[in-house]
């Protein structure tokens, strides 16, 4: 691979006041390192050579201010682009550059900005426009930029949104405790003093007709009510439905 350091000489070489002209060098890849150890150098131009892509570490390059990437074979920036924050002029002219990162949003001093010849996504050239002079590279800086703030705010959204998902499916496939049983004391309590006092009914009944007792006036009218109920019962049909449930159990 063809560098700037291999072919043209030592970088400090070619740098004038705090600009870097590395047009014309035939380069397919831009020295970082080199580059990175310029930091005065805020102006860079890899104008017209061979680059199809920029490594990642590129974007450590937060001392840029006007960097000039045209006429190169470009089709795509690192996902980290949004790094290079004190970029205001970028011209990305004549390259092969379909979308831009998300990141992209994260520019907010860019002021300039040219995107025409390349084989842009249909909205994102829509949103471009030309760059024919210095008010429309303007706007078209300033339109790209609130473009990819709604798709990076939109893209936040889908994320927040798959999340949820996410949560609600691991929180729904987890076995659910069955639900507490509600007065569950309060109906045992019921049931005991229903028992007692069946019991208790029992017992005065059994006491009126063995013992001395049944010749008072309350048991005999507790024998009287017991006779006529028995009868009663024996004549309606339930008694017998009653009493085969009870043999075949």
């Amino acid at each position: 691979m063809t560098k700037a350091g291999s072919k043209g000489g030592n970088l400090r070489d070619k740098l004038d006041g705090n600009e870097l002209d590395l047009s014309l060098s035939d380069l397919n890849e831009v020295p970082v390192k080199e580059l990175a150890a310029l930091p005065k150098a805020t102006i860079l131009d890899l104008s017209c050579n061979k680059l199809t892509t920029l490594p990642s570490d590129f974007c450590g390059l937060t001392h840029l201010v006007k960097l000039d990437l045209s006429k190169n074979k470009l089709q795509q920036l690192p996902a980290d682009f949004g790094r290079l924050v004190n970029l205001q002029h970028l011209d990305l002219l004549n390259n092969k550059l379909v979308t831009l990162p998300v990141s992209f949003a994260q520019l907010k001093n860019l002021k300039w900005l040219d995107l025409k010849d390349n084989p842009l996504d249909p909205v994102l050239a829509k949103v471009a426009g030309d760059c024919l002079d210095e008010k429309q590279c303007k706007q078209c800086a300033n339109k790209v930029l609130q473009h990819m703030k709604a798709v990076q705010a939109d893209q936040e959204r889908e994320r927040q949104r798959r999340l949820e998902v996410e949560r609600e499916s691991k929180s729904g496939s987890r076995p659910r405790k069955p639900p507490p049983r509600k007065h569950t004391r309060s109906w045992a309590v019921l049931k005991l003093l229903l028992l007692l006092l069946l019991f208790g009914v029992a017992g005065g009944l059994v006491a009126c007709r063995v013992t001395e007792l049944q010749q008072q006036p309350l048991c005999t009218s507790v024998n009287t009510i017991y006779d006529n109920a028995v009868q009663g019962l024996r004549r309606h049909e339930i008694l017998q439905w009653v009493l085969q449930t009870d043999s075949q159990q």
